[in-house]
């Protein structure tokens, strides 16, 4: 692991250290915890890399475990719960090599005998002693030259033992005794029973713990068998002495009480007593004993992640595992050896009320439940000293505050009618105090907004509520000029399509009408063409008849009269017509 990657990552004191010689000063220590303990093989337990300071600040570290990877094995490796936030190299293992390298650290200064670097979940594979040492590693002081101040590295020491298993079932093979007189052709056609083939339906597994105290045995039953006798007590090797008929096939023993139990039996033919089978059935009838859940919540009271301590005993089959719920979270199952080992701590939880469950369960399945009631306390909510006045869309928007936190987180959101538009983190300084800006990061048009500001610290910790405040933005002088420019513009655009609109529809409108003008002017040409020639035509027939009426040598007064009133006549029609024609002209 290149140790200036991590120096070149981390605070301006680390940075430092690249360019001055690191000098040595005793005090802080890198060590495991626990540093030693006892498990089953291919049983997992946690083992935590921490950090002694000595009483200096310190903010950053590197280093390389080492250990037999054919005597255990890393299952994870974990940095929740870790107080570094910087990591240049997060922690990796291989299980091929046996080496674990690690390198990281925090922006604000450690000071404690305590300090978790991370966690690592290991799992024996064979029973022995193994040793987990570290091979290499440095602390860095927040001195502001980077001096390594390790002074310590302390290993840890993990035995391995083999999966318990009940005990096995030795079955002896029992041959009748043999007259000293017969002879060894006699001898081998003597066929004593085989071993009974024993069931339980009740105990169906030898291997496994039951609750139930009602057993059932069952046997298959050859046909040549003419006694039975059986036993059923504590002890694994024993001879049967309770005789049953020779029909017998089922036995039940109710309410039997708690412990290893062994059912014994054998068959007898003709040629005597065979060999004897023993049945084992383990009983556990009983809920593991009650137990207590003690809580703690390290270093701060507002960490929202708190630590359970409990332990339950069983007296047959042993803790199996704890069902751990907090609330309505999924509920969590941790090995017995995991618990002693590391005790459980939560995630972070919402300050408030909660309840957490512990459920105890033996190997039988048997259950005890405990529970505890407790808080987590609440951070104080940031105060708002200063808010934005007179916003503009193109102004930077500025928020000052305190609080009782000194370098501690704060979170910033703008909102508007309850939805988030933009987010910000910041952090206070020694004295609490905290200033957050919103630039350029989303265009806020002109309305009423909403800033809302929580804090948290580093272990999850937060504030039950907030800091709110309405502000205001309005619109800039360029932008409401631009405005109304536009709807100026639009309102003239409009006109403009309204007057051509009016002047197309009238252009409509007078083609429409002169179509029908000339059309009207070419039927009255028409029409009058029509009537001049019918008149011609009749005025022709009428002059032929006034003309013979003029050559009659012998006309009456009464003939002269019609021929003149005929003549008249016609001179009015004409002159009548033509006036007819000459006004519908005019007309058009």
């Amino acid at each position: 692991m290149a140790r200036t990657r991590i120096l070149a990552l981390l605070l301006s004191a680390v940075f430092l250290s690249s360019f001055f010689p690191s000098k040595a000063i005793a005090g802080a220590s890198l060590y495991l915890f626990p540093p030693s303990g006892t498990y089953r093989v291919s049983e997992n337990f946690t083992v935590y890399v921490k950090i002694d300071s000595a009483g200096q600040d310190i903010n950053a570290a590197e280093g390389t475990l080492v250990f037999n990877p054919g005597e255990m094995e890393v299952v994870s490796a974990s940095k929740t719960g870790s107080f570094f936030t910087l990591w240049t190299a997060d922690p990796s293992f291989s299980n091929n090599t046996g080496k674990i390298e690690f390198g990281g650290g925090t922006q604000k200064a450690y000071a404690g005998s305590g300090g978790t670097v991370f966690a690592i979940v290991f799992r024996g594979k064979i029973a022995s002693t193994a040793q987990i040492n570290f091979s290499s590693g440095s602390v860095l002081a927040a001195d502001g030259m980077g001096n390594n101040v390790l002074s310590g590295m302390h290993g840890g020491s993990y035995s391995f033992i083999a999966k318990i298993a009940p005990p096995k079932i030795e079955t002896p093979t029992e041959t009748p005794p043999v007259a000293q007189n017969q002879n060894a052709e006699t001898q081998a056609e003597i066929k004593t029973p085989a071993a009974p083939r024993i069931s339980s339906p009740s105990h169906p597994d030898p291997e496994k713990w039951h609750k139930s105290r009602d057993i059932v045995f069952l046997w298959d039953l050859p046909k040549d068998i003419t006694a039975i006798r059986g036993s059923f007590n504590n002890e694994s090797i024993f001879m049967p002495q309770t005789a049953y008929t020779a029909e017998t096939i089922k036995k039940t023993f109710p309410n039997c009480g708690d412990g290893v139990w062994y059912f014994h039996l054998q068959f007898k033919n003709k040629y005597g007593w065979g060999s004897i089978a023993h049945y084992r059935v383990m009983i556990d009838g009983s809920p593991p004993a009650p137990f207590e859940i003690d809580l703690s919540n390290h270093e701060q009271p507002e960490d929202p992640t708190p630590v359970f301590h409990f332990k339950a005993q069983d007296d047959h089959s042993g803790i199996f595992a704890y069902e751990i719920k907090i609330d309505n979270r999924p509920a969590i199952l941790r090995s017995p050896a995991i618990i002693e080992a590391s005790p459980h701590q939560s995630d972070p939880l919402s300050p408030g009320d909660h309840l957490v469950v512990v459920k105890a369960i033996d190997g039988a399945g048997n259950s005890t439940l405990s529970m505890a009631e407790f808080a987590i306390p609440a951070m104080n909510c940031p105060v708002i000293t200063q808010v934005p006045q007179n916003a503009d869309e193109s102004k930077k928007l500025v928020f000052r505050g305190n609080s009782s936190y000194p370098k501690a987180g704060i979170s910033a959101a703008i909102e508007k009618n309850g939805q988030k538009l933009i987010s910000k983190s910041a952090l206070t300084d020694e004295n609490g105090d905290w200033i957050v800006s919103f630039g350029n990061d989303i265009a806020l048009k002109e309305g009423i907004y909403q800033a809302v500001f929580k804090i948290y610290n580093e272990h999850g910790g937060q504030s039950a509520g907030c800091a709110l405040v309405n502000f205001e933005i309005k619109k800039t002088a360029a932008a409401k000029i631009g405005e109304w420019l536009l709807a100026y513009c639009s309102m003239i655009f409009l006109l403009i399509l309204l007057i051509l609109a009016v002047i197309i529809l009238f252009a409509w409108i007078w083609r429409k009408v002169m179509l029908w003008r000339d059309r009207i002017k070419r039927e009255t040409d028409e029409a009058d063409l029509a009537a001049m020639e019918a008149f011609e035509a009749l005025k022709r027939h009428n002059r032929r008849e006034i003309d013979y009426l003029e050559r009659l040598p012998e006309a009456t007064e009464r003939e002269k009269q019609i021929r003149q009133r005929l003549q008249n006549a016609l001179d009015d029609a004409e002159a009548s017509i033509r006036k007819e024609i000459k006004d519908i002209d005019d007309q058009l």
